[in-house]
Parts: structure tokens; C-alpha cells; sequence
């Protein structure tokens, strides 16, 4: 949560004058003011970081899905990759984590044919 989100959620659900918590966080009312005035974007996001971040956590959502799950952080990034993104593991593990997203293991199961004994180990 942002400090102005925090401001915003001081005044609204406690009635706590955004004055008083701007003076507490040590931040100016003419900032939180300009906050405001941006926050009625209508998607909601202030800054091209949050834009861009957006678009990616839609593009991994969308390559986690084509994957069907199974792929991770490292596979995924190949993925975005081939489609034009410049990112890194590290951006997509996070973007994975904000989401909730985790890949699923797959059990590869091995081991002797049935009715074959093992090589005795001397």
C-alpha cells in the first residue's frame, strides 16, 4: 500500500484529517493533493511503473496459462521474451508472487520395469 493510499484510507474509513497523518508520515498536503488529482485515472494507476507493471502481470498471467501451469519463473521468461518483452527471472518470480501464481510439479515416475531385480551393489 502506497503512503497515499494510506492517507486516503486514514480520512475515509477513520475520519482522521489527512493533515494530521500527512504531518505524522512527514509528508506535504500539497503532495497528497497532487496524489488525488492523479487518482482519477481511469484505470487507476499513477505512474508508468504501475502501468507497465500491469501489462506485465497480464502477460504472465496470460503465458502462465498457455503453459498451463507448469512452467516457472525461468521458462516464463524465455516465454515473454520470444513475445517481445525485455524482462528479468527476478521481475517475473515477483510479478508470479504478487499474483499468487505457483507452478505445479510434475511426479515423473521411474524406477525398474516390474519383474526385473535390481543390480546388486557390491
Amino acid at each position: 500500500m502506497s503512503v497515499a493510499r494510506f492517507v486516503a484510507d486514514q480520512r475515509t474509513n477513520y475520519r482522521v484529517p489527512h493533515s494530521l497523518t500527512c504531518a505524522l508520515l512527514g509528508i506535504s498536503v500539497s503532495w497528497f493533493y497532487k496524489w488525488l488529482a492523479r487518482a482519477g485515472d481511469p484505470d487507476g494507476l499513477h505512474t508508468d511503473t504501475d502501468r507497465r507493471r500491469a501489462a506485465l502481470d497480464d502477460a504472465v498471467r496470460a503465458a502462465f496459462a498457455k503453459a498451463k501451469g507448469v512452467h516457472g519463473s525461468p521458462r516464463l521468461v524465455s516465454d515473454l521474451r520470444d513475445l517481445g518483452w525485455t524482462v528479468s527471472e527476478n521481475t517475473v518470480a515477483e510479478s508470479m508472487r504478487r499474483q499468487g501464481l505457483v507452478a505445479r510439479r510434475i511426479r515423473r515416475r521411474g524406477g525398474s520395469p516390474a519383474g526385473q531385480d535390481r543390480a546388486e551393489v557390491p
